[in-house]
């Protein structure tokens, strides 16, 4: 129930890089990136008319100083975020394909601790389509030779 949050400290700086098909070029930033950071990258692709996009890209990479922040939630804020946390864990097993048929959730608190357990059934595909080799056999290779009398 208590954590350490990423907190956002002072004014950030930009670095733009430009892609140009496969290719990417970085121009210099003045950021150090030895203390710990939060960082926001935007994207646009360069058009020529309202529709006609062409293969150039221009991101902008702001990178933030931050701080890290102890964090206290109660017992309904931590069941909120176990929730979520649940949620989000088999939203991303359902986008892999995971078929989900049953879920036992259960949340608890001991020792100022929020704990999860959760029992989850899932059918998920193992195996792979791979194409048959046809293999033709003449007449004489199906035919063959008994000499046990």
């Amino acid at each position: 129930m208590v954590y350490s949050k990423k907190v956002r400290a002072g004014e950030g700086k930009s670095a733009y890089s430009f892609s140009i098909f496969s290719y990417q070029i970085s121009l210099p930033s003045a950021f150090q990136k030895k203390e710990p950071y939060i960082s926001y990258t935007e994207s646009r692709q360069l058009a020529i008319a309202k529709d006609y996009y062409i293969p150039v890209i221009i991101e902008k990479t702001t990178f933030y100083p931050c701080e890290y922040q102890e964090v206290t939630l109660t017992k309904s804020q931590a069941k909120e975020k176990a929730d979520s946390d649940v949620a989000q864990f088999l939203k991303k097993l359902e986008e892999k394909g995971v078929q989900i048929t049953d879920k036992n959730v259960m949340i608890d608190f001991k020792d100022r601790k929020c704990r999860v357990h959760a029992k989850i059934s899932a059918v998920e595909r193992i195996g792979r389509y791979q194409p048959a080799e046809v293999k033709h056999i003449s007449t004489d290779e199906r035919l063959t030779e008994d000499e046990s009398d």
